[in-house]
């Protein structure tokens, strides 16, 4: 980014310092020359012709950088305005040929993308734009009225531009600024006091120009509440030149095309402190108003504080200079007809809005009515109530396309022009429109979700008809995106506090709605395949064991097979995981797997010991081990893996109801299906063999009773499903890429999140082949300090992190008095109770000084699924607690607006892990927000969390001040 603008700017000064005795000397030649009159600073004649070396030193230093397509036709339009200023410098043109080029060079410009974003309304956007180009052009002409005060002025406004591009990551922008600013610097050599040389029309144009659009493409992209602010600041003072002129003139009956010595650098010069210290305070002031500038595009400086202190700094110039006489006659009041032309434009300002606020007070009533019975039917929706649901959103659609109806009007558009109450009309108009949207994505989905329950077999999933419905759902789907897109197209930084908290509530509302939508619309086209609408489909199920911790859950004791033809699913085949140890030719068998998990999991040779398999916390990893080692373990090719556990079981049961397995006293149910299985079947079977049979005998059960019970609703299905799914007690992979995708988007694939910031996970996965996981309590500690980089236009892009991570393993086995089963000892190196884990720590981040147990130890390392993976064997006896702990450093991406993320993996255990997380921000720097923890203090945000289910942690990093 360096040479992005300090080449530019050396090149252009280089070429002015040459170019510039050679443009005198031409001028001479041809008689191109400035002469003495009486409001005139200078005594003598002086050659023009300055402007066109700056305009050439500034367009080749533009070639030599980075260039940006709307900074390059900027250039090549503040060209064109030179050419005219060489024109009218030697023959004068008329005021009305000026404008119509200076319109024209504007406009492409315009065309090009530079253009004012913070008005709401395009069109005005583009007027204000002209307006601005076209003004700041004629107000720098009209400001080189002493030696060495357009360039000095130009030079300090495009010093504020060049930072802007740099700390925006903008190079072409920074190219832009660096060139103009050697280009006036090399200049301020020739034309300081005393000149030798003047810039005439041909430079103070061109360079106006080139300033105020550079000032508006460096807006692009800001907030939308400093858009406006940034580049006004950097060109008020050539305007507010201008402006006290010509109103300056107005009362004095005097011509504002005429000539004159009233301008603020006169009179400042007038005051006693001569033109030399005059065109250094108005350099000075410009540049303090750029700093300004600069502060509020990178929110070091609040949009109030810069518009306050660039205010107070311009009213301290003009206060100054306005004591300086620059007018023979006495003022006047500004002409009568002035004021009966405003009083008029207010009157009919005021008409052309009344329309509008009559209907947005009409809107108002059946918009919250709306709003409110759309919130009802998303929650009924969700709970499955699908008859309740369509009522609402019928309801809710009535009213929100009433409100609609109101705020459109059509006399009422004309508001659109205005500012503040053209955006605050058009966000209405969005808020309906969105919220009739999103009204009628629900009532679809209710109805859909009704009429497929009414076709819902026994022991089915209506796959034909639910195939039927995809091309509905799908513009369902679409539909919810385009009003959530259209939802944050809505410009916010003017809205009346009602329009914002209606806005708030609907951001809430349609992901909810847009995510059910796009699954109903994936559940439609890749569910039908998947249960076998088109061919049977075989899976491999994995009944995982949790009491003997593995990563993705537990220990597979047990497997299966899945049939699933014509929207039923079917147990074709049941055993113990043992057989697959011998199935097929082991010595033969070939273990496809990313390079990651053969670094990590080759030694414990999963090819041949299936109940190692699932090592990595990774299902759709692990899923496509087993689909690969299956066939080569005895067993048939599989479209795909389903891994459950007790809590799977217990979703499941939730649907079928309790169920009866032989040899047990009491119905299997989902409310003791996880003590039964994990801990009570220890006691009552104390041969191996027979608990074994039992625990298959329960997940045989439980398919059994799903191949014939009444389903309900895709909601009602993902409702009993849903909090085991989250919490991965239940997972399932698919070998089709599409089929897998959507299995991610539901949330049922188990796949370990990606990095995008930061993140931690810690799994412990049983080493001593005993149950005693059933027992482990675990505590995750981390504290983490913050300290932001490189700061682009978006906020700050990276951070460094330091911190410290502890993972506690409390064991609350007793030593004695339990089956061996459960507790062990497995082998002679092992006492009854303990617990032996492979424990493996997840980070991104580096780790230093680890510990364990308070001793420093050494820790395995490797990569796994984009981050470092650190590892250790720990032993825990009955009845005590073991340490893991590290310092952590390194850098973290920051997401867009200088969010950090961090994300908390879980892994599915008997009793989820709980978490406490300290996150703190170095000096300069607040928390702005937070999602998923307290904010603590001005620079701490602090969350206790239980990890059921994956979690993450969002704060939101500003400067302070």
């Amino acid at each position: 980014m360096t040479t992005a603008w300090a080449l530019p700017l050396a090149l252009a000064a280089a070429v002015v310092l040459l170019a510039t005795p050679i443009a005198r000397r031409l001028a001479l030649a041809v008689r191109l020359v400035d002469k003495p009159a009486p409001h005139k600073s200078h005594a003598r004649s002086i050659p023009y012709l300055g402007g066109a070396g700056i305009a050439v030193a500034v367009l080749l230093a533009l070639l030599a950088g980075p260039r940006a397509p709307a900074v390059g036709v900027v250039a090549l339009c503040a060209a064109g305005l030179m050419v005219m200023g060489l024109v009218d410098d030697h023959r004068s043109l008329s005021p009305l040929v000026r404008l119509v080029v200076e319109i024209g060079c504007a406009a492409g410009a315009v065309a090009a993308g530079v253009r004012v974003t913070g008005l709401g309304v395009t069109g005005l956007d583009v007027a204000v734009t002209l307006v601005a180009l076209v003004g700041i052009a004629n107000a720098m002409n009209l400001m080189d009225n002493l030696d060495g005060l357009a360039a000095g002025v130009t030079a300090a406004g495009a010093a504020g531009v060049t930072a802007l591009g740099i700390l925006d990551g903008h190079p072409g922008l920074a190219a832009g600024g660096g060139a103009l600013v050697g280009g006036c610097l090399g200049f301020l050599v020739f034309n300081g006091k005393p000149a030798s040389i003047f810039m005439g029309d041909a430079g103070s144009l061109f360079l106006g120009f080139l300033l105020a659009a550079l000032a508006v493409d460096a807006s692009i992209g800001l907030p939308p509440s400093t858009r406006l602010l940034v580049p006004l600041l950097i060109v008020a003072l050539p305007a507010t030149d201008t402006t006290t002129v010509v109103l300056g003139r107005l009362r004095h009956r005097i011509s504002p095309l005429r000539g004159g010595r009233d301008h603020l650098s006169h009179r400042l010069a007038s005051t006693g402190m001569g033109s030399g210290k005059a065109v250094i305070a108005l350099a000075a002031t410009e540049a303090v108003l750029s700093g300004l500038a600069v502060a509020a595009g990178q929110g070091s400086l609040t949009r109030g504080w810069a518009a306050l202190a660039g205010t107070g700094t311009l009213a301290a110039v003009v206060g100054l200079a306005l004591r300086a006489r620059a007018y023979r006659t006495p003022a006047t009041k500004l002409p009568r007809q002035l004021w009966w032309v405003a009083g008029a434009a207010v009157m009919v300002a005021a008409y052309l809005a009344l329309p509008a606020v009559v209907g947005a007070l009409d809107a108002r009533g059946p918009a919250v009515t709306g709003q409110a019975q759309a919130r009802e039917g998303l929650a009924a929706l969700t709970a499955g109530h699908l008859e309740a649901a369509t009522a609402d959103f019928a309801s809710a659609r009535s009213d929100l396309r009433r409100a609609s109806n109101d705020l459109h009007w059509p006399l009422s558009s004309a508001v659109l022009a205005y500012p503040v109450l053209g955006s605050n009309l058009e966000a209405a108009r969005t808020l309906a429109s969105a919220g009739t949207s999103l009204a009628s994505v629900g009532g679809q989905l209710a109805s859909a979700g009704s009429s497929l329950r009414s076709q819902t077999r026994s022991g089915a999933v209506p796959v034909a008809a639910l195939g039927a419905a995809a091309p509905r759902l799908r513009s369902v789907a679409a539909s919810a995106r385009a009003a959530a897109s259209q939802l944050r197209s809505v410009d916010r930084a003017y809205l009346v506090p009602q329009l914002s908290g209606a806005l708030a509530t609907l951001d809430h509302q349609l992901p909810r709605a847009v995510a059910e939508a796009q699954l109903a619309a994936g559940a439609a086209t890749e569910l039908p395949p998947l249960l076998g609408a088109q061919g049977t489909r075989h899976y491999f199920l994995a009944v995982q064991n949790t009491a003997e911790s593995r990563a993705t859950g537990g220990f597979i004791g047990n497997w299966g097979e899945l049939v699933a033809n014509g929207g039923r699913l079917a147990l074709s085949s049941f055993g113990r995981t043992s057989q697959l140890d011998t199935g097929g030719d082991p010595a033969t068998r070939v273990l496809p797997a990313p390079p990651g998990y053969l670094r990590r999991y080759a030694r414990f040779d999963p090819a041949r010991t299936w109940q190692d398999v699932n090592m990595s916390p990774d299902f759709p990893t692990v899923g496509a081990v087993i689909a690969s080692l299956y066939p080569q373990s005895g067993g048939e090719p599989v479209d795909g893996v389903v891994a459950v556990d007790p809590v799977g079981l217990a979703g499941i049961l939730r649907i079928t109801g309790p169920i009866t397995v032989p040899g047990w006293p009491v119905a299997i149910s989902s409310a003791n299906v996880v003590p039964v299985t994990l801990h009570d079947a220890y006691l009552a079977f104390p041969d191996e063999a027979r608990r074994a049979s039992f625990l298959g005998d329960v997940a045989h059960g439980a398919f059994d009773a799903l191949s014939r019970a009444s389903l309900g609703s895709l909601n009602e299905l993902s409702n009993a499903l849903g909090p085991a799914v989250r919490q991965h007690h239940l997972q399932i992979y698919a070998t089709r890429p599409a089929e897998e995708a959507y299995l991610r988007q539901w949330g049922a694939a188990g796949a370990f999140p990606p990095v995008r910031s930061d993140s931690l996970a810690v799994t412990t996965q049983n080493s001593a082949a005993n149950k005693i996981d059933y027992y482990l309590r675990r505590q995750l500690t981390y504290s983490v300090r913050l300290r932001p980089g490189a700061v682009g236009r978006y906020g700050p892009t990276i951070a460094s992190a330091t911190g410290k991570v502890t993972e506690t393993l409390d064991n609350t086995a007793p030593p004695d008095g339990l089956p061996a089963l459960l507790i062990g000892p497995y082998g002679p190196g092992f006492r009854p109770g303990e617990n032996r884990s492979f424990l493996t720590v997840y980070s991104p981040l580096g780790f230093t000084n680890p510990v364990v147990n308070g001793r420093p130890a050494d820790l395995e390392s490797s990569r796994e699924l984009g981050r470092q993976a650190y590892s250790t064997y720990v032993d825990i006896p009955a009845q005590s607690t073991a340490t893991v702990g590290a310092g952590l450093g390194g850098t973290v991406a920051l997401l867009p607006g200088g969010w950090y993320q961090l994300s908390l993996p879980a892994q599915p255990l008997v009793v989820p892990e709980q978490a406490s997380v300290s996150i703190s921000l170095a000096p300069g720097w607040q928390v702005a927000a937070a999602r998923g923890a307290t904010i603590a203090g001005p620079s701490t945000v602090r969350a206790t969390l239980g990890l059921d289910t994956s979690r993450s942690i969002w704060v939101r990093m500003a400067k302070v001040g």
